[in-house]
């Protein structure tokens, strides 16, 4: 029968139990409770690390759309200056035109190139941060005054 096994008797489980020593349940929840303060630091850095990860890519995020922007105005303006000169266009010679028209190479793929960047840094953010699919930076605060 199960009852009368050598290992399952009261007598068998009172003699070979582990004497504990004077003190040493107290030492032990306190190891926990030190173990329990450890683990809520190491929570509260990890949540800042995060929180400073976040805000540095927020910033590369501003700085690609700043990029952007200024490639912007810069095909913009040179646009504008391609058809100032179209009027003039007898005028100019052929080197001259080449010259405009790698310069608009340049500045397109300047474009392009800023353009990419600011989409991979916003995706960075979106997933570091947990948002949702669209979101937009905002350039009201006051860390920018």
């Amino acid at each position: 029968p199960l009852g009368t096994s050598d290992f399952n008797r009261q007598d068998w489980f009172q003699l070979t139990k582990r004497m504990q020593y004077p003190g040493q349940r107290k030492n032990r929840i306190n190891l926990m409770l030190e173990r329990v303060k450890l683990s809520e630091y190491e929570y509260k850095k990890a949540f800042n690390d995060l929180s400073k990860e976040v805000a540095l890519n927020w910033l590369d995020v501003w700085y690609a759309d700043v990029n952007k922007k200024l490639a912007t105005e810069a095909v913009n303006s040179l646009n504008i200056y391609q058809e100032r000169l179209a009027a003039q266009r007898n005028e100019l010679k052929s080197l001259d035109l080449i010259r405009i028209r790698i310069l608009d190479d340049e500045y397109d793929m300047y474009y392009i190139k800023a353009d990419k960047e600011f989409k991979k840094q916003k995706e960075e953010l979106r997933y570091l941060a947990g948002l949702s699919d669209t979101f937009s930076i905002s350039y009201n605060d006051t860390f920018f005054s």
